[in-house]
């Protein structure tokens, strides 16, 4: 790389990371930390920072603290290792939030593995490094004030000035020696078996812990699936308890699963005007490429019989798109089946999220439990989806009459609202007759469609659902992913035709 360009991508890159740092709470702490016990330790910091946004090298430093900029570069190299090729690199490479949630881990995990004998070592070079510097600056200061004494005619105190400057030059040669003896200690112990690999120790458990957060931060992505948008500190908090909750991680990797395998109709987003609809006059860009895909073409024709394309909206106020999800939480559904019927109640929340909707969690159980009902807006913070996946009441019996009541009081009360209801249990449960009549009195005078989703195993138990369902999903495998794609590519939001 030019040595120019290299010197001002190393300023450019450096104001980066400082504007990072300065923002961030946990960096500064683990930048205080570790210069604590290293000194050269941000320069050690920064150097992975760089490795990992970049994938090389920074350019060679210059000035005073060369020997410790190159042995930062060196335990930088050595820890970040792999992370700087392959899948990490996709999460890291120009990506300021990636690079730094990498650096914050991998430093972490080297303040740890930092080897005794190497610390030592390198903080006698920065001090040796720093007197070097004093003596210079100290020489050049002495040689200022000698020329101009001797231009102002006095010598005899110009030769005091001139002997300083040769103590000085000696005293410099003979730290400058000194200097080259610790930093081939340095070299040699830093190639010794033990050191390194504490290293490479120290990268491998921050490149673990780096999966587990890349997969919590991907399955609860918002809109855009991008973390750059939010606070750095956040989303650090926000993914250490994801994968501190072995509940909350095992729901995030069925969620980050089911996103993966769910591509239809994904592939674009949002805009203010847009709405649901088949007049093929007003399709938005995105749907007439689909309309020739060989493979999506096939979904394209289907969602235009259910008028649910994607159409160019007119001027008119906008309905609020929304949804209603009734997911059940008794203790039938303890295990496998509550992880499925969370994911998918999260999976469709992000759906209806990225139609800048909102959303409603009913959570039952028994007759005697109380309704747990979350509202979930656009902008809600992830905090209250989070608790959807937290909160389980381990009841006895099972109660849809409650939760369906509560969903037709809402709906009742935003005559502006379309929604339909997703209704997602394991099947064992019943409604009474004299209830099945009034609730389909009300589903049609307000005009919404109820889909019901049951999660089980082995015998499935439908004909609860069946009574007030008007489309029926059931999945069997106890991931949710027979049923994924069908759940989420007809929108939540899409009323019932009419008749």
């Amino acid at each position: 790389m030019n040595s120019e360009f290299g010197k001002y991508d190393n300023y450019f890159m450096e104001d980066q990371f400082v504007n990072l740092v300065a923002g961030s709470r946990e960096l500064r702490e683990l930048l205080e930390l570790g210069q604590g016990v290293l000194v050269c330790f941000p320069l050690i910091i920064w150097e992975i920072f760089y490795q990992l946004y970049r994938g090389r090298k920074m350019a060679q430093a210059e000035g005073v603290h060369r020997v410790s900029h190159l042995f930062s570069q060196m335990m930088a190299e050595t820890v970040v290792g792999r992370m700087g090729t392959g899948k990490f690199s996709a999460h890291c490479r120009d990506n300021l939030f990636g690079a730094a949630l990498a650096t914050l881990y991998l430093g972490r995990e080297l303040l740890i593995q930092l080897p005794t004998d190497l610390t030592k070592t390198a903080n006698r070079i920065w001090r040796l490094e720093e007197q070097i510097r004093r003596q210079h600056l100290a020489g050049r200061a002495s040689g200022k004030v000698e020329e101009l004494l001797a231009g102002l005619g006095q010598f005899a105190l110009g030769m005091t000035y001139a002997r300083k400057i040769g103590y000085l030059k000696g005293a410099k040669a003979r730290s400058e020696e000194r200097l080259k003896e610790l930093a081939a200690g340095l070299m040699e112990h830093f190639q010794g078996a033990g050191p390194v690999e504490k290293l490479v120790l120290a990268g491998l458990e921050g490149e673990q812990k780096l999966e587990r957060q890349w997969a919590a931060l991907a399955g609860w992505s918002g809109p855009g699936g991008s973390w750059g948008q939010d606070s750095f500190d956040r989303a650090v908090r926000l993914a250490g308890k994801l994968v501190g909750s072995p509940k909350l991680e095992r729901l995030t990797r069925r969620l980050g699963r089911m996103k993966e395998l769910f591509t239809s109709g994904d592939n674009f987003s949002w805009k203010p005007g847009m709405t649901l609809g088949n007049d093929l006059n007003r399709l938005v860009p995105d749907e007439l490429v689909l309309m020739s895909h060989p493979r999506l073409g096939r979904d394209f024709r289907r969602r235009f019989q259910e008028e649910a394309l994607w159409l160019q909206g007119d001027e008119g106020p906008r309905e609020i798109v929304g949804g209603i999800v009734c997911l059940d939480n008794s203790g039938s559904m303890e295990g496998p089946k509550e992880e499925v019927a969370k994911a998918l109640t999260l999976a469709l929340w992000q759906r209806v999220q990225r139609q800048k909707g909102e959303m409603t969690v009913i959570m039952f159980g028994g007759p005697e439990d109380p309704l747990q009902i979350i509202r979930l807006l656009p902008d809600s913070p992830l905090e209250e989806a989070m608790a959807v996946g937290e909160l389980f009441l381990r009841s006895r019996s099972t109660d849809y009459e409650k939760p369906l009541r509560a969903a037709l009081e809402l709906l009742e009360k935003q005559p502006g609202l379309k929604a339909g209801i997703t209704f997602i249990t394991d099947g064992i449960c019943r409604l009474n007759e004299d209830f099945l009549k009034e609730f389909s009195t009300r589903k049609q005078n307000l005009g919404f469609q109820v889909t019901g989703v049951v999660v089980t195993y082995g015998q499935t138990a439908t004909d609860g659902l069946e009574a007030f369902s008007d489309r029926l999903l059931v999945s069997t495998d106890l991931l949710g992913h027979d049923i994924i794609n069908e759940l989420l590519s007809d929108p939540l939001s899409k009323p019932k035709a009419d008749s």
